[in-house]
């Protein structure tokens, strides 16, 4: 039984990929368009509105942990471009990192007297 169980834990062992890359690096500012939006029922229901600005996003990256205005999360989340988004009580974040260097977060808070909407899209300076 041990001629047969030490040559394939032999293999197990020596085929597995010893190298691991550490995580590419987000941290930054991004140079944005920031849609945001916004309605209210509870105050005046014509208080509402859109803006289009250009605004810098900054990105913190320490280790595997990524922080976006006091949001943190872990970088395997958002890799291979992958869309990250986090639920919590009446609100959601929605993260996506491309290969570019670009950005798209975007912060969504709500509930039935209206609602915060902010999205930001662009690339790193």
């Amino acid at each position: 039984m041990n001629k047969i169980l030490l040559p394939f834990l032999l293999i197990v062992i020596f085929s597995c990929d010893k190298t691991q890359d550490s995580p590419k690096d987000y941290s930054g500012t991004y140079d944005c368009e920031n849609t945001s939006s916004w309605f209210s029922v509870v105050n005046d229901p014509s208080e509402n509105g859109d803006s289009i600005s250009q605004l810098t996003l900054d990105v913190f990256q320490n280790g595997d942990m990524i922080t976006i205005h006091g949001f943190a999360f872990h970088v395997d989340s958002i890799a291979n471009e992958n869309t990250y988004t986090e639920y919590g009580t009446g609100s959601y974040r929605r993260i996506r990192f491309y290969s570019e260097d670009s950005i798209y977060y975007k912060y969504w808070s709500g509930g039935n007297g209206g609602y915060y909407s902010s999205t930001y899209i662009g690339r790193k300076m």
